[in-house]
């Protein structure tokens, strides 16, 4: 359900006459940007087992940007295709820190295709990054034994 007034006690009443009827609250970007953090903490209280999907669309500063309201209770942050790979990077580190999600949106990207497979490339050379990293810290530790 799109969460879009801009009003919080209207945004927390639509919530509560839906709830029953669904799985996600989609805060919208100028509803997130008027209410910001608390409305998302009010959301969480009251539907801790509803997802919550807060449409930030950061362009910069990921990780700073997205954290606090994964701390707050955000399942799923947004964050621009059209921003650096740092920016996603950062969007994707602070879900990971939180047990959450990262959704790349890609409004205004020309070139989905090419955008999908620059980040898909990214995350596995970051998955092999880590794998190989774990294994050198495996090792390191074995020899220690």
């Amino acid at each position: 359900m799109a969460l879009d007034s801009l009003d919080f006690d209207q945004t927390v009443a639509l919530a509560t006459q839906v709830a029953p009827y669904v799985d996600i609250f989609e805060i919208g970007t100028p509803c997130i940007k008027h209410n910001g953090i608390n409305l998302v903490k009010e959301l969480k209280a009251r539907f801790p087992d509803r997802l919550l999907l807060v449409d930030l669309k950061t362009m910069d500063a990921g990780e700073y940007e997205a954290t606090p309201f994964y701390a707050a209770g955000a399942d799923i942050c947004t964050v621009l295709g059209v921003s650096g790979l740092a920016t996603c990077a950062g969007v994707i580190k602070a879900a990971n820190a939180h047990g959450a999600e990262a959704q790349i949106d890609l409004i205004n990207v020309d070139d989905k295709l090419h955008a999908r497979v620059r980040l898909l490339t990214w995350a596995l050379t970051l998955w092999v990054f880590t794998q190989v990293l774990t294994l050198k810290l495996q090792v390191i530790l074995l020899s220690l034994i």
